[in-house]
């Protein structure tokens, strides 16, 4: 059993490669990305810390349909749409008071970005007039190659950087915004993680988070097969990991999460019999959480 963080690197390496890279083409996988943008915009709008996701279960085709298939309608239309509102606290650049004046773009770190869906979701719903940067990091020299292959726009690019390493690979650049999705349960050294990722936003900045809300799909040799290495993860212990690496204002929401088609769950099942070492087979079954901290 895989009992180090180089040796989790290695099976998440393995495990996403060039091969993996069209299963995040499929509807479910778009819709977790998406998903994820929507609570990313909206965490902590309702005024609570923490909070019971007012919504448990979000159709794939519902997240789907309601993201914009061009760049010419707002997040917050969208948001609304689905009955929640973009926190100008954490998003400032959807501050209609906010004149955009500053000749510094919003600098966003997508960590874990994978081929490019949170980055995609992300850029679909960020308003045309503002100025941003995405910047994507990974492990997957073919995921960073897939991502800037599919994420063709001015100011967004990705890096195969490992920021776990011994050598800060970051240096001194500096984020308002950073994101990780469904990324934190394959982190073995999560303490370090959240410090590292702390230590490169700009005082204010936030780090964002969605995983699991209580145990993943895999547990035990299956778990650390597919590169896991927290079969269990509750916002409870990622807040302890936030606040030691000096965040606060902690904002939660919890207990929501996919809901899939009856044709989506046999697709699903005969692509499981196909390739039984299928990765995430069913997110359907679990629920999600998101943590945010500010700098």
């Amino acid at each position: 059993m895989a009992d180090s963080t180089q040796d989790f690197k290695e099976l998440n390496k393995k495990a996403w490669n060039k091969e993996a890279v069209p299963r995040f083409e499929l509807p479910e996988f778009k819709a977790l990305s998406k998903l994820s943008v929507l609570k990313y915009l909206t965490i902590g709008s309702n005024g609570q810390s923490a909070s019971l996701s007012d919504k448990e279960a979000y159709t794939v085709d519902e997240i789907n349909k309601s993201c914009v298939e061009n760049r010419s309608i707002k997040a917050k239309e969208e948001a609304s749409a689905l009955g929640n509102k973009v926190n100008t606290d954490i998003w400032c650049i959807f501050d209609k008071d906010d004149k955009g004046t500053s000749e510094e773009p919003l600098e966003i770190l997508d960590f874990a970005c994978g081929p490019g869906n949170v980055t995609l979701a992300l850029l679909d719903s960020l308003p045309l007039e503002k100025s941003y940067r995405i910047t994507g990091i990974d492990l997957s020299d073919d995921f960073v190659d897939a991502y800037n292959k599919r994420v063709d726009f001015p100011n967004v690019h990705a890096e195969a950087l490992d920021i776990l390493g011994k050598e800060d690979v970051l240096k001194n650049r500096k984020f308002d915004i950073a994101v990780c999705t469904m990324s934190l349960h394959h982190i073995s050294d999560l303490e370090l993680l959240c410090k590292r990722i702390a230590t490169h936003l700009k005082k204010g900045g936030w780090f964002l988070a969605m995983d699991f809300d209580g145990h993943a799909i895999f547990s035990g040799k299956e778990a650390v097969k597919r590169g896991i290495a927290h079969s269990t993860l509750e916002p409870e212990k990622i807040t302890n990991l936030f606040e030691k690496a000096g965040l606060s204002q902690i904002l939660v929401e919890r207990g929501f999460r996919l809901e899939y088609s009856k044709e989506q769950k046999l697709t699903i099942a005969q692509r499981k019999e196909v390739n039984p070492e299928e990765h995430h087979p069913d997110l359907g079954k679990k629920k999600l959480c998101i943590v945010a901290g500010r700098k």
